[in-house]
């Protein structure tokens, strides 16, 4: 008897061979087709990886190695899935195949298709982009390639691919379908006290309070899917309205101690809040795990806000980082959800 993942697999590969267009000259699968599907693939393997962690989540052990993460432990099923695709890629003439060889690009892909509607769309999600977006921030020569595939470090280089996947893993906890240990007007207050403070012993004091939503936000996980299209879309549109201006980002726009910057991002927060407050279809505690994400400072590694990785964000940190990237440094390879930290530590403009 068939086992039911088998099932799956093959009703899967049946719809998407129904699908494409083979046999007639004209309209045959684009490689954007192509892409959905390797990305559909991948899905599978991160879906298992994702079941395994929110059994996870809960443990005793999980807490203890929360910190210690990255993603080539922290999503394993994945990660033998696109080696083993990558390989089979070695002897194949497909546009796919430098995609193949650079895991946790392909794994911010994975994570972002799984809100088509919204990140699918963008500009920047097409296969001769991310060719761009490699080549940039992942540095495939042949050359780094042959010693990447040799040692295993490129995911590592990939500083768009740790914003993007820390991005989705942010939308995740956001959506956590489980009550917070606080109150809205709690997080909002403590928020508040350490913006207004600055008095370090009176900052850890505040953030010693906040230690057990900590666990929450970062152990808790909803999923991509409970986030809508139009929902991302109204929370995007706060992000361009304040931090754009005829397609070009604010100065202050991921910089440190920039009091322009600072006031910029409380208006955003502001009013994402306000769609979140007024949305009909929000997860159901994802004001109060906004408010918390809105506490920077309780996120390590981290010298100014973060706005929500929507797609004009991906867009925009992708366009900073073709024009400035010799500026850039990544100063934790652990992720931020986990005690760990991703910053743009240093901008020099161009």
């Amino acid at each position: 008897m068939v086992e039911r993942d088998n099932d799956e697999d093959t009703a899967l590969a049946i719809f998407w061979l129904l699908s494409r267009n083979e046999t007639k000259s004209n309209y045959k699968a684009s490689t954007e087709e192509f892409l959905l599907e390797f990305l559909e693939e991948m899905n599978r393997s991160y879906q298992k990886d994702l079941r395994r962690l929110r059994e996870e989540s809960t443990s005793e052990k999980k807490k203890e190695g929360a910190g210690k993460e990255d993603s080539k432990t922290r999503y394993k099923e994945f990660m033998r899935a696109i080696a083993k695709r990558s390989e089979a890629y070695k002897h194949e003439k497909t546009d796919l195949r430098k995609l193949s060889c650079m895991p946790s690009f392909v794994l911010s892909l994975v994570m972002v298709s799984r809100v088509r509607g919204h990140y699918t769309h963008a500009p920047w999600f097409k296969v001769s982009i991310f060719d761009q977006m490699v080549e940039v921030h992942g540095a495939v020569s042949d050359r780094s390639l042959s010693y990447d595939m040799r040692c295993g470090t490129n995911y590592l280089r990939q500083l768009i691919s740790e914003f993007m996947i820390e991005s989705m893993e942010m939308l995740q906890r956001i959506a956590n379908p489980n009550k917070p240990p606080l109150t809205l007007k709690e997080i909002q207050d403590a928020r508040a006290a350490i913006a207004d403070t600055s008095n370090i012993d009176e900052e850890e004091a505040i953030k010693g309070g906040l230690l057990e939503m900590d666990d929450a936000f970062r152990l808790g996980q909803g999923s991509l899917t409970d986030w809508s299209p139009e929902l991302l879309d109204a929370i995007d549109v706060c992000f361009v309205e304040n931090f754009i201006k005829e397609g070009e980002p604010n100065a202050s726009l991921f910089y440190p101690n920039s009091a322009d910057g600072l006031d910029l991002f409380t208006k955003y927060f502001e009013e994402v809040d306000i769609i979140l407050q007024t949305s009909s279809k929000v997860p159901p505690y994802a004001r109060h795990y906004f408010a918390y994400f809105c506490i920077w400072q309780m996120q390590p590694y981290v010298y100014f806000p973060l706005p929500l990785g929507t797609a004009s964000v991906i867009g925009i940190v992708n366009k900073m980082m073709h024009r400035v990237r010799h500026g850039m440094a990544e100063v934790s390879k652990r992720f931020l959800p986990l005690r760990g930290g991703f910053a743009f530590r240093r901008m020099r403009r161009a």
